[in-house]
């Protein structure tokens, strides 16, 4: 347990307070604040949502929040990163206080390879955390050294060991739970479904689709789902404290991305809690964490034709898919946020 009398923080970033959003930015900024104010910390909230509508506004509260708090928290977007950063930093150095980045997701590297202005705001970031061992060797070879592993983690409760289910039905049920774009390929896992149960003339998988809709993508995802067949799904987005109720019935979590900011995705955690196994696509940063005791890695080349291969397998292997729930759920204890936290409230001292 950590002493009630630590210095004030403020944290700042995406977290659309009011609104309902689902978005792995949101729901990992979320999840620090919940477990910072649990642990004792006096914490100051700056909302960005839709900071660019009221720009000066936010520059004010930078000014009057970053004065009264001692570290200064962040997790911004690429654009955020851009704008908001350089003024967190100056005012930051100006009241002598320090200066913690969580990094979410995974282009931070190749934006500093790019860009040396990004590249001379995190030098003068007092501290930088990232999700994954692979971007802070990135950064370190970047001559970035002030790199911290802080992997991704929710609060959750996991379900037993002894509450997993014996999967004895004909047809298995599969999800997707990201947000739904393009690239986090959901049409890959739809068109996977699609060809294993076209192949052997049943349904012997279902699929069920869960997140938040990207506007961008809105109008193509909701006509492709008009020409699908029944056993697939749109369910919605879910609370992020649900989670685990809503997982820990299906057979496999299907998670075949190929988004070119991917980090450690939250839905992993999920997954693990949930103790459902994973299939991934061998993308970014997805091999640190789905390792073959939990779940399965597919070549991104012809994800569709290796996503159905991996299906069949685990239809055809019911006691391998069975022995990778268990361990999802020892893994899981990796990332719960006792274990993680404490490289934050290291350098909070």
């Amino acid at each position: 347990m950590y002493s009630i009398n630590r210095n004030k923080i403020c944290l700042v970033g995406h977290f659309g307070i009011g609104k309902q959003l689902c978005n792995g930015q949101t729901i990992k900024l979320k999840n620090i604040y919940n477990k910072l104010v649990l642990d004792g910390y006096k914490v100051d909230i700056i909302d960005t949502h839709l900071w660019k509508q009221k720009p000066f506004k936010l520059v004010k509260q930078l000014i009057y929040f970053i004065k009264r708090n001692d570290n200064i928290v962040f997790g911004l977007g690429e654009n955020g990163v851009k704008i908001i950063c350089p003024i967190i930093i100056l005012i930051s150095k100006l009241y002598g206080k320090r200066t913690h980045y969580m990094v979410i997701g995974g282009w931070l590297p190749n934006l500093v390879r790019k860009n040396k202005f990004i590249k001379y705001l995190c030098l003068k970031t007092n501290y930088i955390y990232v999700e994954s061992k692979e971007m802070k060797k990135k950064l370190n070879n970047e001559g970035i050294n002030n790199v911290s592993i802080f992997y991704n983690f929710k609060c959750l409760d996991p379900i037993d060991k002894n509450d997993i289910i014996d999967y004895k039905n004909s047809t298995y049920n599969v999800c997707t739970f990201s947000r739904v774009i393009k690239e986090k390929g959901i049409e890959e896992a739809i068109e996977a479904v699609i060809k294993v149960n076209t192949k052997y003339s049943k349904i012997l998988f279902r699929l069920d689709i869960y997140g938040e809709i990207d506007e961008k993508y809105r109008k193509e995802f909701l006509e492709l789902m008009k020409g699908v067949p029944d056993y697939i799904s749109y369910k919605g987005t879910v609370d992020a404290e649900s989670s685990v109720t809503v997982l820990k019935d299906y057979y496999l979590l299907l998670f075949p991305t190929y988004y070119k900011g991917e980090g450690f995705a939250g839905t992993l955690i999920d997954s693990l809690a949930s103790g459902v196994p994973i299939i991934a696509s061998d993308w970014k940063y997805n091999k640190e964490i789905v390792t073959k005791d939990i779940g399965f890695l597919v070549p991104i080349d012809n994800l569709v034709d290796n996503i159905s291969e991996c299906l069949v397998f685990c239809a055809n292997n019911f006691g391998v898919v069975k022995k990778m729930r268990e361990k999802c759920l020892e893994e899981y204890s990796k990332y719960t946020p006792n274990n993680v936290i404490k490289i934050l409230y290291k350098n909070l001292l």
